[in-house]
């Protein structure tokens, strides 16, 4: 609730809370994760993907998710072990074909890439649509 009303501060506090009550959840280490991504501190936000992994989170979402971070983060070859890894749980996880699709067409190749950011969309609706079209390079594929 509070980082849909834009308290990302008051959000991080209250995880970190949570994570002192029961330092075993893997969910507050996911959220807090999401809000480093998104702050682009790629680095921390993987280190808690992998900290969530590790406390028994082992799913295509935390997959996708650290695959993601790493992306973005600029390992490549991190990014890939993680989206197959999550796409191996959840072979139709929209975030992780939408991750695949980026690696695909960073490596050269265009019909996979396109093929699978089509798969993300069908299946994972309107949000991958419109962050599909909010990135040029993605863009061309929908076409």
């Amino acid at each position: 609730v509070l980082t849909s009303e834009g308290d990302a501060a008051g959000a991080e506090r209250y995880l970190n809370r949570a994570l002192e009550l029961d330092p075993t959840s893997p969910e507050p280490l996911m959220v807090l994760g999401d809000l480093s991504r998104d702050r682009g501190d790629h680095p921390r936000s993987s280190h808690l993907y992998r900290q969530a992994i590790l406390l028994g989170k082992d799913d295509a979402e935390a997959h996708s998710a650290l695959g993601q971070s790493l992306l973005d983060g600029g390992d490549r070859a991190g990014a890939e072990r993680e989206t197959a890894a999550a796409l191996a749980l959840s072979p139709g996880y929209p975030e992780a074909l939408f991750t695949r699709a980026r690696l695909s067409l960073a490596a050269g190749r265009r019909q996979e890439a396109a093929s699978d950011l089509r798969a993300a969309v069908q299946s994972g609706g309107e949000r991958f649509r419109s962050r599909a079209l909010a990135d040029p390079q993605l863009k061309d594929l929908l076409n």
